[in-house]
């Protein structure tokens, strides 16, 4: 395993899930611009490193799909050990 050599000065990439807090502005202001033109960064981070399994929508750039939201509410509930969400409805008036 190798790690890209990348110089953010606000962040240090110590584990790979530090990649998803990377905004693609610090990419660009520090020197990566001409990679990010045809693509977006978590395609670039995903195709530089293949074999760790990559979760898209964690990225913090990525786009707010109702897909990504789904799936981060089920991170959410596993982590958190919710089985059951119910609604409850109030009437203030």
């Amino acid at each position: 395993m190798y790690i890209i050599r990348f110089k953010i000065t606000s962040h240090i990439l110590l584990q790979w899930t530090d990649w998803y807090s990377i905004r693609r502005s610090s990419v660009e202001a520090n020197g990566g611009k001409s990679i990010l033109r045809k693509a977006a960064l978590r395609e670039v981070i995903q195709a530089v490193y293949p074999e760790h399994p990559w979760e898209p929508d964690r990225f913090i750039d990525a786009p707010s799909e109702k897909e990504g939201v789904f799936k981060a509410l089920e991170r959410a509930e596993a982590a958190l050990g919710i089985q059951q969400v119910s609604s409850l409805l109030i009437d203030l008036i």
